[in-house]
């Protein structure tokens, strides 16, 4: 291992904003997008995995049939905190992993962990 080696890096401690954070919560910070993996409250450091597989709350709608778009580039609408298929306006943080229909508002993601 190179001698310079910090950490794998998918797992990532942010601040949590104002407002505190629950466990399984998206959280936006700069650049970097992750899922709390505890509860926090506001300003204490949280743990937050940057890749791997979550269930989350998906967007409904004709735009967001993830049944037909599997593996299809997923982006985080901030303003409604929503995982989507729309880019516009949103930030690209994985793939669809599993079908879900244009009616459900649950679906899993996989998180890609690179920078936004």
């Amino acid at each position: 291992m190179a001698k310079n080696f910090v950490k794998s890096g998918n797992v990532i401690n942010f601040t949590v904003p104002t407002g505190g954070v629950s466990s399984g919560a998206p959280l936006m910070i700069g650049n970097l997008f992750g899922i709390a993996q505890t509860d926090g409250a506001e300003g204490a450091s949280v743990a937050c995995a940057m890749s791997g597989v979550f269930e989350v709350n998906k967007a409904t709608g004709a735009g967001d049939d993830w049944a037909a778009n599997l593996f299809a580039a997923v982006y985080w609408d901030d303003t409604n905190k929503v995982f989507t298929l729309v880019s516009a306006g949103n930030t690209k943080v994985g793939a669809v992993h599993a079908p879900a229909g244009i009616n459900d508002t649950r679906g899993q993601v996989r998180l890609d962990g690179v920078a936004t």
